[in-house]
């Protein structure tokens, strides 16, 4: 009874017109705590101290308390007298009630496409959504503000699963088994309206066979957290992420090209991608609450693509990378964009044009730019010595240095050489001969040995 929004007072009651309906209101403690002021004609509470019902029986929403009247005992309203009651057989209403609190004791939505049998899905496990979106589209109709996890059992999902609810809060999409999101065109999944109040997206063990596309709105603080473990992009799953305050992936494979554009911080740790990893900042482009400013932290990464950087306006990107193996082409890494390098082997030539931190690592090719090269931690016995042991530095920077230095000079002429040598090692040809001579000493023309 006090969960019905109208009544119809029994017979034999004498409100003004027995056959109108009656809007519940609540529920008082007593006579006294029934509101005279703010009310509408039949406007009716009910006084849980004598179980009775009083109705407003006055035009004005203002009045004094005589114009309550008792319309009856509540206990003696008939049910079929009660108006907008569910319709539902009662065992129907208690399904419900117990399907809405399963899911809030285990903030689970269930998924199973394998389901042929007819029933209505509720995302219990017993009654589970048939596509991912079903599942999505419910935990949005809640608006919570906490992790709610949509378990998908294993199969091939042929759809577009797509992440744009303002409902959308915190969203875990957890694999179980072998789950493939492979639709038939499009993205596999995507964000990229609506989706400003979407604060976490966690994503476990999937295999995406088609494009994954997020983007955040210009300013926002949504996509504070988005994380990826034990994720898979095949076929053409290329990832796409603009605009997000920070991206996280662990144990991620990629068959094919990654994209970061205006990501604040992105972190990667145990994976391999096969495709084109780029990572771009324009702070004159939509940027996160986070910034214009982007960090990438890689560790133990295996890049076999190729790597590729970009900025514009006032923005810088600085790529740390730990134990990577890292690109495989050359590359020209432009002013604002730092490569802080450990224990790692960054492939192909690097035209440097920004700033590269070498601590314990190498790299394949190297030409000087614009930029900068800051080499620390090469212990010395990697270093080239001579036999004699002449070389004295005891960084890989310094030795360059002191090889440069210490090269034989190489001179020539026609005749014999007359002058003094520079330096021992030294090489003159002679033109007119032809023949060689090399620097035995460093005392007078004599020192010029001919070969």
């Amino acid at each position: 009874m006090r969960t019905s929004p109208f009544i119809v007072p029994p017979f034999g009651t004498t409100p003004l017109d027995e056959q109108a309906l009656f809007p519940f209101k609540g529920v008082v403690a007593t006579t006294a705590d029934l509101p005279l002021t703010g009310n509408a004609q039949n406007d009716t509470w009910i006084v849980s101290a004598d179980d009775r019902a009083y109705t407003w029986n006055n035009s004005s929403p203002t009045g004094t308390i005589d114009k309550w009247v008792d319309i009856g005992v509540v206990s003696s309203i008939a049910w079929a007298n009660v108006t907008g009651k569910p319709t539902s057989a009662v065992a129907d209403i208690d399904s419900a009630v117990s399907a809405r609190h399963a899911h809030e004791l285990t903030k689970t939505y269930y998924v199973d496409s394998g389901r042929v049998d007819t029933y209505t899905e509720d995302g219990t496990l017993a009654k589970p959504y048939k596509t991912i979106q079903g599942a999505v589209d419910a935990v949005a109709a809640l608006g919570l503000s906490a992790y709610i996890t949509i378990d998908i059992a294993g199969g091939i999902y042929a759809e577009n699963v797509v992440l744009e609810n303002a409902g959308l809060k915190y969203v875990k999409l957890r694999g179980n088994g072998y789950v493939s999101v492979n639709p038939a065109s499009g993205n596999a999944l995507q964000s990229a309206a609506t989706n400003d109040n979407l604060v976490a997206l966690f994503i476990k063990n999937i295999i995406f066979a088609k494009p994954v596309v997020l983007t955040g709105a210009n300013g926002a603080a949504s996509f504070a957290d988005v994380m990826l473990t034990d994720v898979s992009f095949t076929g053409t799953a290329t990832l796409t992420a603009t605009c997000l305050n920070n991206i996280s992936f662990k144990d991620v494979y990629a068959e094919t090209a990654f994209a970061f554009n205006n990501v604040v911080w992105s972190y990667m740790e145990g994976g391999q991608l096969q495709g084109t990893f780029t990572a771009s900042m324009d702070s004159t482009a939509d940027c996160p609450s986070g910034g214009s400013n982007g960090t990438v932290l890689a560790n133990g990464i295996f890049l076999s693509g190729t790597a590729a950087y970009a900025v514009a306006g006032t923005s810088t990107y600085t790529v740390a990378i730990n134990g990577c193996r890292w690109g495989n082409a050359a590359v020209t890494l432009p002013a604002g964009v730092s490569i802080l390098a450990y224990n790692s082997f960054m492939r192909g030539t690097h035209t440097n044009n920004g700033a590269i931190t070498l601590h314990n690592a190498s790299v394949e090719g190297y030409t000087a730019g614009t930029g900068t090269l800051t080499i620390t931690g090469q212990p010395a016995s990697l270093i080239a010595n001579t036999p004699a042991g002449t070389i004295a530095a005891t960084n890989v920077q310094d030795a360059l240095n002191e090889l440069d230095i210490e090269k034989p000079t190489i001179s020539s002429g026609s005749g014999a050489p007359s002058s003094t040598p520079a330096k021992i090692g030294d090489i003159y040809v002679d033109t007119a001969g032809p023949a060689l001579y090399f620097a035995k000493g460093i005392t007078s023309s004599a020192d010029w040995i001919a070969s």
